[in-house]
């Protein structure tokens, strides 16, 4: 029996589940890489940032302010954290997670056989007939017979029921968009460490309770008219630890989780929000309880879910580390860098040393001034320029020679390269190199290897996490379905029943190299064709044989129609009849009838 939950008050709940500043912090900065705010205002830019000095005038502080908004201007971020998340999660649960009850003590051996459609079993082999001396096996006994027809009666019920609850709870998955879902789970759980499912019914699901006379007590009711409608009032929620989480009490060792959410308050005035808490935990029954904190206000629900809340939080280690966000800001930083390269750097420059710029005297404001003429530019123009005369103490004149330097525009292939490398550093960080050398030539087939291992084990650690949810979440759902049922309606649809939840990892494609190493070891003997099929990407390998070995059968059976029709089209040619043609080519009578047409053809030699 579970220790009794000491249930918690406001402050002490909303304490329980609150967040470290510091640890608050990063997960807000981990959430705005995802999310595409890179900039993170002004946080994310590891560049110079020109600041006014002390007692700088208002234009000097002008002038900075513009530089500062040129910088944000031309930030050009690459986001690899969501290229790396994307292609981390797709590896998961990109395929769509397979699913089923199954009665307790049954083994499942092979997870990725495992499927919910039934396919028609493969042709058994040939086996040599019973040898005549055998004898026939004892005839059972009538208590035999009453133990055997017990058997398969229970069997077929607990068949039935596994059937009953699949049905419901596929129903009650594909309506709610539940791959999709998984999706945002693996998300949350990628830059969060910890991702929280919570099940529950919203307001509007809820009905008004009235008196006799029409009018409303206040108090609000769920009606529920079938096992399918309970369903589909049980919805869905997945946040991260900022929104709340499931919590161990220090004193009892008893989960608790914990969902703090805002309430009331308007645009015009905000200060009538407030915070509610939603708890959900066990009672000393073992049953789940489901209770809000409405400031001095609480209201709770029991039911039984055999022992789960209505929360589930999951975690892993950490996937985006410091070190991947520090890549991925040089990153930012480099690829920023390249138009700026390309704006100042990247235009053909020109230096005119010892002249004088071509230009006229002009009177202005009482003054004799040079203005310079404009410089003309492009083809077939012409511009002038003279030396300047210079005279010495001794009131000699000399002329400077002008001349013209030309500077060419600055390479930006070093910006490029450093932003390659801070990109190709979050993927390594990330464990995900292999999509670096995929088109690499120089790379070797065990680089690429090892580097697709190294994926596919960082998968491991999130495929775990995910299935857990998984198993929980099919599980209660049905429990809490058939909790909300009348008891007419309740069913304990999931008694002696075990959820079994599979995910299957996709390394993403192989390369030719890749592919070719696969075929020569399953041509040798090294890897079973199944296996083979598996590094393809196929999540179905029975399928994928079964689909091979019928296109086999059919090109068999043409190249047998073909052979046939050749004979047939043969003895027709030496001048025997259709009958006894059709009969030589090794048709049956069916066809023979089908391909005779002349009455006066002789009936086929009997063999």
């Amino acid at each position: 029996m579970p220790v009794q939950f000491q249930t918690w008050e406001y402050q002490r709940a909303l304490d329980a589940v609150a967040v470290d500043a510091k640890e608050l912090e990063k997960l807000r900065i981990r959430r705005k890489f995802y999310d595409g705010d890179h900039w993170q205002d002004g946080l994310g830019w590891i560049g110079p940032w020109p600041n006014p000095a002390e007692g700088a005038s208002t234009q000097e502080a002008a002038g900075i302010a513009q530089l500062q908004q040129e910088i944000r201007r031309g930030f050009t971020p690459r986001n690899a954290v969501k290229e790396v998340i994307s292609r981390h999660v797709g590896g998961v649960v990109g395929i769509e997670p397979r699913w089923t009850f199954t009665s307790d003590g049954v083994q499942v051996l092979s997870m990725p056989r495992l499927s919910l459609t039934p396919r028609a079993p493969r042709r058994p082999a040939p086996t040599a007939p019973a040898p005549a001396t055998q004898t026939a096996p004892p005839t059972p006994t009538p208590d035999e017979i009453a133990r055997r027809e017990a058997t398969a009666a229970a069997d077929t019920a607990r068949q039935s029921r596994v059937d009953r609850v699949n049905a419901l709870v596929t129903a009650w998955w594909d309506n709610r968009g539940m791959a999709q879902v998984m999706l945002k789970i693996a998300r949350v759980l990628l830059y969060a460490e910890t991702a929280t499912v919570r099940l529950y019914i919203p307001p509007r699901a809820l009905e008004d309770e009235k008196q006799a006379d029409g009018t409303a007590t206040g108090r609000k009711l769920l009606r529920i008219t079938s096992i399918e409608d309970a369903f589909s009032k049980i919805h869905v929620d997945v946040f991260d630890p900022e929104s709340g989480r499931v919590v161990v009490d220090d004193a009892t060792l008893a989960e608790v989780g914990i969902k703090p959410y805002k309430r009331g308050g308007t645009k015009s005035d905000p200060t009538t929000e407030r915070t509610v808490i939603e708890l959900t935990y066990l009672d000393e029954q073992n049953r789940t309880v489901l209770e809000t904190i409405d400031g001095g206000t609480r209201n709770s629900i029991t039911v039984d879910l055999g022992g789960n809340l209505l929360m589930f939080s999951v975690s892993r280690e950490q996937f985006l580390t410091d070190e991947a966000l520090a890549a991925q800001r040089a990153c930012n930083f480099a690829n920023s860098m390249i138009p700026r390269n390309v704006a100042t750097g990247g235009f053909l420059e020109e230096i005119v040393i010892n002249a004088k710029v071509p230009g006229h005297w002009e009177e202005k404001d009482g003054r004799r001034q040079y203005v310079p003429d404009p410089i003309v530019r492009g083809a077939g123009a012409l511009n002038v320029w003279q030396g300047h005369e210079l005279e010495d103490s001794q009131g000699n004149k000399t002329m400077t020679s002008p001349a013209v330097l030309w500077h060419d525009p600055v390479d930006p292939a070093p910006t490029i390269k450093a932003k390659r490398e801070h990109y190709g550093d979050v993927l390594e960080e990330c464990q995900q190199a292999h999509a670096l050398i995929t088109g690499d030539a120089t790379a070797s087939g065990v680089s690429r290897q090892q580097a697709r291992a190294d994926f596919l084990s960082s998968l491991g650690h999130t495929k775990s996490a995910i299935e857990r949810v998984g198993r929980w979440l099919i599980v209660t759902v049905a429990r809490f379905a058939d909790a909300l049922s009348t008891a007419e309606l309740r069913s304990t649809i999931t008694d002696g029943l075990r959820p079994v939840f599979v995910c299957f990892l996709d390394g993403g494609p192989l390369d030719a190299a890749e592919r070719e190493q696969n075929r020569s070891d399953v041509e040798a003997g090294l890897l079973s064709t199944t296996s083979g099929i598996e590094r393809l990407g196929i999540a179905d390998p029975d399928a994928e044989i079964e689909r091979i070995e019928a296109d086999a059968e059919a090109i068999t059976n043409l190249d047998l129609e073909l052979k046939r029709a050749q004979v047939y089209q043969a003895w027709i040619t030496a001048g025997i009849g259709e009958t006894e043609a059709a009969h030589r080519a090794g048709l049956s009578p069916e066809e023979a009838a089908r391909l005779t047409t002349s009455p006066q053809d002789t009936p086929p030699v009997q063999q």
